[in-house]
């Protein structure tokens, strides 16, 4: 990544499809220091209702609609 700005805004993309969770807290080692801790999430939330895999995306990118279904 080039910058920590770059890397957030796919983090908040990520985060708004729930595809992510973060937590910040303190580094155990140096609590002087905090960290974030990432979980991320394989599968969709049960009311996602875009394509499901690369496959999907390109067949509904490909089929004439504006812009694919993301959910």
């Amino acid at each position: 990544m080039k910058s920590k700005t770059t890397l957030r805004k796919y983090l908040h993309e990520l985060k708004a499809i729930d595809a992510v969770e973060s937590r910040t807290g303190r580094n155990p080692r140096n609590p002087l220091r905090s960290q974030t801790v990432y979980r991320i999430h394989e599968l969709p939330r049960k009311t996602y209702e875009g394509p499901l895999s690369l496959g999907e995306f390109y067949t509904s990118f490909n089929s004439g609609s504006d812009t694919p279904a993301l959910g």
